[in-house]
This record gives C-alpha cells, structure tokens and sequence, in this order.
C-alpha cells in the first residue's frame, strides 16, 4: 500500500535519547513518551492473545509508547493512530509486490504493518523493512 504522506521516521527517541518504548496500541511521540514516563505511566506494554481479541478497547492507558501501527501512522503524518484495519483506507493498494517502493507499506490486517526500506537481493524476493518492537508473535 502506497500513501501520499509517507515520511521516512527510522525511530523515536525520548529526550533523555533512550528509545521509546513498545506499548501495544500506542502512539506516542517522543515528547509525549516524555510526558507520560513524568507523570509515572509505565514505560511499554506486550500484546497478548487477549488484547488482541479485544483490538483497540485493549490499548493501555497507564502505560506509554508506540507500536508498529502507531510507528507507521506517524510516518503517514495521520492525526491519530490507525491500525492494520484502517490503513486500507488511506492507501492505494499496489498491484504486486514488485511496485513497492520505499516507504511503501506491507499490511496484515489484524496481525501486523511494516514499511518497506529497500530491497535486500537483486532479484526483488527479500526486503528489508522497519518495524516497532520484535517479530510479530501471531
């Protein structure tokens, strides 16, 4: 999938230059990571089988951070967070992998999003990419 806003945002730092956590459903910056790490939030949280049954009436609201769909939603520049189900709606579906470009997004709806960096073999079978957090655990 393809947007007419994509940025290239390679990770977000808080000001003390520590990363910003992984919290499951966020979408904090690293100024507002900053603020609610003051305010005594706790510092990420984990996805579980669980929250993801529950989707978004799941996401913390005592903990701080961002995850791969709040990492691709700030580089899309979006105003709030859209996960892996509304995505789609502010991208143009490519019509094969061989169109991706950088910055282009790969989306599982209800698992995962990652944005595509570059190709890592000549033949185009392998990419490298940019995610929040480890491997996604389906």
């Amino acid at each position: 999938m393809r947007s007419q806003n994509s940025t290239l945002l390679l990770g977000a730092r808080q000001q003390s230059g520590q990363p910003c956590q992984k919290q499951w459903g966020g979408f904090d910056d690293p100024a507002t990571f900053d603020a609610a790490i003051a305010k005594g939030l706790a510092g990420g949280d984990v996805s579980s089988p669980e929250k993801r049954r529950a989707d978004n009436a799941a996401v913390s609201a005592q903990a701080a951070g961002v995850d791969y769909s709040g990492f691709v939603s700030r580089c899309l520049k979006l105003p709030t967070v859209h996960d892996t189900t509304q995505l789609p709606a502010v991208c143009t579906e490519l019509p094969s992998a061989r169109d991706l470009r950088p910055g282009d997004l790969l989306n599982i709806p209800h698992r995962h999003v990652i944005l595509r960096a570059g190709w890592s073999n000549p033949e185009h079978t392998w990419l490298y990419y940019y995610q929040t957090g480890g491997a996604p655990d389906y």
